[in-house]
């Protein structure tokens, strides 16, 4: 299955699921706490992998881990991506510059799967190929204006708005379609790509929208608009909705110069959202207490795992094993809170090294908010109340209400950082260098101890690696991945439910000026997972979905 259009009670489900995890959830392997890892849970990653991806070795886990295994695998979204087309028969891209193999991917099946969308919405509504023209498309959180450019390309007659809240990504969007070595094609493309640097709200994007439609040749006739964007992160997503729906179920006005024709968001980054935007549905605030923080903060982080691609054949034996970037990542996981235990451990004494710490304390540390770094540390800047949308709107349109509010307990810098892995020994440690994983461990821990301004009080530095301790660690860090794929799945769900109760108020019967039906929305699996497309569910809105 690689659509959904019809929500369940699969969602209250994963939220009750995660309510019965949350101490795994809140739980870091930094944390140095394995209480929360029950006694018998003495399974390796690789066999809790295997049953949870493929369904065999069950008998080697101990029921309460089968138990948390087949809820999650039963409750999260399918993630098989839509059938289209093998890559060389897709719509074909104008260039690869500047894009990796993954962002290639997505940006091809992203721009074909909205071709095949826009034609579905005409094809099905009988618009004229001259009116189709008259296209407006709206890239939000462009960036560099890969899919800009990718659609621009699709659509020869499109106009096109690129947002971004980074000038220096505006900037660099500009510069892919100058210089001498432009093809007429991509001058063309570039010729109708407005760019412009705006921190995305929902009053913000509307009002952008309107002077942009304001300002250009549209004959006075109001023209349709499609919204797109490809790894909206944290709330930039939740805004869009905000801003499409507004417009969508709200009284058509005469002097409107635009209407809305649809939206395909991916998102990502869910731990950059305001706690308010989730939940959004009322179905789930109604079962989740208002007084309550829906999910610990580390939850968000963990959204963003993929276990599900994590294992491949062996060639020889032909038993599961961690892909070898798996292992890399695992490693680095599960050294770093070895690191921490040893520091806690009484017998493995270590003085200051003569040596200054290169770590800096968290206490020292400058927070430098860029322009890109929307909603980034969002309890630095509390989030202002929504105002009105759109001048040309009355009271009646709708509002969107982002209560309940996070505890203030809840939304503490401390309570915001529990369970995502950063102590104060994390913060002064900082990043290290690939290598410092792939020498050894003896390698690892001087690399740590010359950083943190330390030197160990034994010789033989294999002594502070506990194989138990290192086994449980690991599968900890593991169990904990395989839930942040149902924290993504709720979070998805909640807000396709949230969409569908907006769309079926008392407004959705009213007729559409454009003469379109009435909306439909999906979630779609666009991207293929395996490679590396972690983010690859599009949040769709049309009145035609294919």
């Amino acid at each position: 299955m690689a659509q959904l259009s019809s929500n369940n009670d699969n969602l209250r489900l994963l939220v009750d699921l995660l309510a019965t995890y949350r101490s795994l959830l809140a739980t870091h392997p930094n944390d140095c706490d394995l209480s929360v890892i029950p006694e018998d849970w003495t399974a390796t990653s690789e066999e809790v992998l295997e049953y949870y991806v493929a369904g065999s070795g069950g008998e080697r886990l101990p029921p309460t881990l089968r138990e948390l295994a087949d809820g999650v695998r039963v409750l999260q979204l399918p993630r098989t991506s839509i059938d289209m087309p093998p890559g060389d028969k897709m719509e074909s891209l104008l260039t690869k510059k500047g894009m990796s193999p993954k962002k290639f991917h997505e940006v091809q099946r992203m721009a074909s799967y909205v071709k095949n969308l826009v034609d579905s919405v005409y094809d099905q509504n009988e618009v004229s190929s001259t009116n189709r023209g008259s296209l407006h498309i709206v890239d939000v959180g462009a960036g560099q204006g890969y899919i800009t450019r990718a659609l621009g390309a699709l659509f020869p007659d499109a106009k096109l708005l690129a947002l971004d809240a980074d000038h220096g990504q505006t900037e660099g969007a500009q510069r892919q379609g100058k210089g001498r070595r432009v093809d007429n094609l991509a001058a063309d493309i570039s010729s109708r790509i407005d760019h412009r640097t705006v921190l995305v709200k929902p009053e913000s994007l509307l009002g952008a929208v309107d002077t942009w439609i304001q300002d250009g040749q549209n004959d006075g006739k109001p023209v349709p608009v499609l919204f797109v964007a490809l790894h909206a992160c944290g709330s930039l997503t939740p805004d869009m909705l905000r801003a499409f729906l507004t417009r969508a179920i709200s009284p058509r006005h005469a002097r409107e110069n635009w209407y809305p024709l649809g939206i395909v968001t991916v998102g990502c980054c869910y731990n950059l959202m305001y706690p308010e935007d989730y939940p959004l549905s009322q179905k789930l605030r109604s079962h989740i207490p208002t007084t309550a923080s829906p999910l610990p903060a580390s939850a968000y982080h963990l959204a963003a795992q993929i276990p599900m691609t994590w294992l491949e054949k062996d060639s020889q034996s032909s038993n599961w094993k961690l892909r070898p970037s798996v292992q890399k990542a695992s490693r680095k996981v599960v050294w770093r809170a070895l690191l921490q235990f040893a520091l806690l451990h009484p017998s493995y004494a270590h003085s200051p090294s003569s040596k200054k710490s290169t770590g800096i304390p968290e206490g020292e540390k400058k927070v430098e908010k860029g322009s890109a770094e929307v909603p980034v540390k969002w309890w630095l800047q509390p989030r202002q109340e929504p105002i009105a949308c759109d001048a040309h709107t009355s009271n009646s349109n709708p509002t969107f209400n982002r209560l309940p509010k996070i505890p203030v307990s809840d939304s503490s810098p401390d309570a915001l950082l529990q369970g995502s892995g950063q102590t104060e020994t994390a913060i002064r440690l900082g990043k290290l260098p690939d290598s410092a994983y792939q020498q050894g461990w003896g390698h690892f821990l001087n690399l740590a101890g010359e950083k943190l301004g330390i030197r160990w009080g034994v010789e033989d530095l294999d002594v502070l690696r506990d194989s138990v301790l290192e086994r449980r660690i690991e599968l900890l860090h593991t169990v904990r991945c395989i839930l942040g794929s149902a924290v993504e799945s709720a979070i998805l769900l909640d807000r396709l439910e949230w969409i569908q109760e907006h769309l079926e108020g008392p407004t959705s019967n009213r007729p559409s000026q454009d003469g379109l039906r009435q909306w439909d929305v999906e979630l779609v699996n666009l991207f293929d997972q395996q490679t590396g497309s972690g983010r690859n569910i599009a949040v769709v809105v049309s009145p035609v979905i294919p």
